[in-house]
C-alpha cells in the first residue's frame, strides 16, 4: 500500500514530503482486547526462539504501525477515531522432524514411556509490539530526518559514506566496494555487471505486488 504523508517539524523551519511505499499484509481489528484495537499481523520464521527486544525500536515495524493509520483511514477501513497501535508477529521455528513418540500433550517420550527431560523448543509463538501515540509521532519525525538526509546525499550536500561490517558478506555491492577500495575502475565494473532498475516498482500505486506470485517478482527484479 502506498501513502503520501507530509513530514514536518514543530518549528516550521524544515519540512519534507515523501512517498512512503511498502506492504503490510494483514490489518485486523483485534477483539481480544477489552476495547478492540487496530493491529497488523505478520508471519516470520526463525531458526530458534530468542529475545526480540529489538522489535520495540525497529524502524520498519515502527513505520508500518505509524503509516498504517493514515492508509486505513484513507481507504475507509477504519473510523477517523481509530488508529493502528501495534503489530502481532506469528513465528514458526524451522526444525528437523522429531521422531520420538509423543504423549497426549505432545511431549516427547523416552523409550520406556516416561516424559523426556529434553523437549523441543516451541515450534510456534507470538511476539507483540505496541507503540503509543508519542512513539508513533517520533517514528514519523525520524522518517522525516531520513528523507532530509537522503535528499542532501542526492544533491551532493552530504557525501555517501560506507559502513563496512559483517553485512558485507551478503551485500549486493560487495565486489564493487572492494574495487573502489583498491582504486579500480568502478565505472566500467558498474557498466559490465549491474543494471538499473526500480526496487520499489512492485510497491508503487497501481503496480502488481511482488508477493502475489513468483512471476511478478521475476518481472520486477525484486527479491
Amino acid at each position: 500500500m502506498a501513502h503520501w504523508i507530509a513530514l514536518g517539524y514543530p518549528n516550521g523551519a524544515r519540512g519534507a514530503i515523501a512517498e512512503i511505499v511498502g506492504t503490510f499484509d494483514m490489518p485486523i481489528r483485534n477483539h481480544e482486547h477489552n476495547v478492540p484495537k487496530i493491529e497488523i499481523v505478520d508471519h516470520k520464521s526463525a531458526g530458534r526462539k530468542q529475545h526480540f527486544k529489538s522489535l520495540q525500536k525497529d524502524d520498519q515495524i515502527g513505520t508500518y504501525i505509524s503509516v498504517a493509520t493514515g492508509v486505513l483511514r484513507q481507504m475507509k477501513l477504519i473510523a477517523a477515531s481509530e488508529a493502528c497501535t501495534g503489530i502481532v508477529f506469528n513465528y514458526l521455528r524451522k526444525a528437523k522432524p522429531d521422531d520420538r513418540p509423543k504423549d497426549s500433550q505432545g511431549r516427547a517420550l523416552n523409550k520406556d514411556g516416561s516424559v523426556s527431560k529434553t523437549q523441543p523448543a516451541p515450534f510456534f509463538w507470538r511476539e507483540y509490539v505496541e507503540r503509543n501515540k508519542a512513539n508513533r509521532l517520533r517514528q514519523v519525525a525520524r522518517i522525516a530526518d531520513d528523507v532530509e538526509t537522503m535528499q542532501a546525499i542526492r544533491t551532493g550536500v552530504l557525501p555517501v559514506l560506507k559502513s563496512p561490517g559483517e553485512h558485507c558478506n551478503w551485500c549486493d555491492f560487495s565486489d564493487l566496494c572492494d574495487i573502489d577500495e583498491d582504486g579500480g575502475d568502478t565505472a566500467q565494473f558498474i557498466k559490465d555487471v549491474y543494471r538499473i532498475q526500480d526496487p520499489y516498482a512492485d510497491h508503487r500505486s497501481g503496480a502488481r505486488n511482488s508477493k502475489e506470485t513468483v512471476t511478478s517478482k521475476k518481472e520486477t527484479g525484486v527479491r
